[in-house]
């Protein structure tokens, strides 16, 4: 699974846990639809989802630092930089 998947699953739980802390009354279907476009456009332009889980960190930590600059600036964060 990944990331933005995880999340997804998270905030669907979280949507839940706030319907039955407000007597089993769910929130209003354009709050949720507002909720819902704000993450699923964040987690597609968050570049940290790259290094995300502990997986993906230790195979980035055991790369060269030369290789690891690369990453972040000439793959991941290039369109911010330039």
């Amino acid at each position: 699974m990944t990331a933005a998947n995880e999340d997804s699953v998270r905030m669907s739980r979280w949507l839940l846990v706030l319907k039955n802390f407000n007597n089993n009354k769910p929130l209003p279907p354009a709050m949720v639809t507002q909720m819902e476009e704000y993450f699923e456009y964040y987690w597609k332009n968050n570049k940290n989802y790259a290094i995300a889980t502990e997986d993906d960190y230790a195979i980035l930590s055991e790369l060269p630092n030369n290789i690891k600059s690369s990453i972040f600036k000439d793959f991941l964060f290039q369109d911010f930089l330039d």
